[in-house]
C-alpha cells in the first residue's frame, strides 16, 4: 500500500480513514527531493521509503525522514467540502480543455471563412456552447485555510 508518494507535481496520500487523497502540493520536508515514495508492508507492519533528487539514483530513507513524513501525514485534515470541491474545478476544467477546438472552429467557420453567420453556429453548437457556460461557473475559488 502506497502511504505517501509524491511525482510529476502529485501528492498522493493514503490514509485508512479517508482512502487516497491527491494534491499538487509538495510537501516541505528538512531533505530535498524530486520523487518521494512511502510504503506499509502489511505482513510485517514496516514503513520504509525511498526518495530521489533530480538525476539521482534512489536513496533509502532514514528512520527520521520517514518519522518526517508519517507526522506530515499525521497532520493531514480531510475536508469534504474542499476534496468535493476540486473534484468539481477539475472535471469543469477537463471538459473546457477537451472542448476547447469549439473556439478555432468559431474563429474559422464565423470570422475568416464566413461559412456561418453568428447566429448559425450558434444554433449549431448551441448544446455543447451552454454546458461550457455551465463548465465556467462550476469553477469556484477555493479556501484552504493554512497552518504553519
Amino acid at each position: 500500500m502506497i502511504l505517501f508518494r509524491f511525482e510529476n507535481g502529485t501528492t498522493t496520500t493514503t490514509l485508512p480513514v479517508t482512502g487516497t487523497i491527491r494534491s499538487s502540493i509538495k510537501a516541505g520536508f528538512t531533505f530535498p527531493y524530486h520523487f518521494l515514495n512511502m510504503e506499509l508492508d502489511h505482513e510485517t507492519l514496516k514503513v520504509s521509503g525511498q526518495y530521489a533528487i533530480e538525476g539521482t539514483e534512489l536513496i533509502d530513507m532514514t528512520a527520521e525522514q520517514t518519522l518526517e513524513v508519517r507526522q506530515y501525514m499525521d497532520a493531514i485534515v480531510f475536508d469534504k467540502t474542499v476534496s468535493d470541491a476540486h473534484h468539481k474545478n477539475n472535471n469543469a476544467m477537463r471538459f473546457l480543455t477537451s472542448t476547447d477546438w469549439i473556439e478555432s472552429k468559431y474563429v474559422r467557420d464565423v470570422i475568416r471563412e464566413k461559412t456561418l453567420t453568428d447566429l448559425e453556429f450558434s444554433t449549431k453548437y448551441a448544446d455543447l456552447i451552454a454546458a461550457r457556460a455551465i463548465a465556467v461557473l462550476d469553477i469556484v475559488a477555493i479556501d484552504v485555510p493554512v497552518s504553519v
